[in-house]
């Protein structure tokens, strides 16, 4: 008997949510679970589909792409602080311009953020797609220097060869 093993990258939204389905590619097996590589323009069309869900307004090539390496920095900091066992292969900023973080009471300006999507690999050879935030806090009429981070978040497994793709993009930081 034929099996047929289908290959579809995708998000899922919320408890019985909508869906977004990625682009696929399919190939015979006889009981090992192959599948063909996926081409490359399927695996940009996904990548893209999945940075417009993770990261909300994703406009990449934006005023603030230039900050992705300080961004990749920052995020590997912060998952060697804590342990993380994942290696992050790519991130893109994904946000036009920088959102300003306010005091709901007094509306002082806190800080600013904007958003990234990050491709990462685990030990398993399993790989994610994730969106993350990164901050400046507010410092005396101006903005610190440094980037913070919270970490990443609403991840969705992708084919690892998508973080091949995505390197070749411009501004993109590995």
């Amino acid at each position: 008997m034929e099996r047929w093993i289908v290959l579809v990258v995708g998000l899922a939204l919320g408890c019985g949510g909508g869906s977004s389905r990625g682009e696929g590619a399919s190939s015979q097996s006889t009981g090992d679970e192959r599948v063909e590589e996926v081409s490359p323009e399927a695996l940009e069309a996904t990548y893209e589909r999945n940075a417009r869900t993770l990261a909300r307004h994703w406009s990449p090539d934006g005023d603030l792409s230039g900050l992705a390496d300080q961004a990749m920095q920052t995020l590997r900091s912060y998952a060697a602080d804590r342990g993380y066992v994942e290696v992050f292969l790519t991130l893109e900023v994904a946000s036009p311009d920088w959102t300003l973080g306010r005091h709901q009471t007094t509306g002082e300006v806190m800080n600013r953020a904007f958003n990234a999507t990050v491709i990462a690999r685990f030990p398993d050879g399993v790989c994610r797609q994730y969106g993350a935030t990164f901050l400046q806090e507010a410092s005396g009429g101006d903005f610190s220097d440094a980037l913070t981070t919270m970490g990443t978040g609403g991840g969705v497994p992708v084919p690892c060869g998508m973080a091949e793709v995505v390197a070749a993009r411009a501004n993109v930081a590995q």
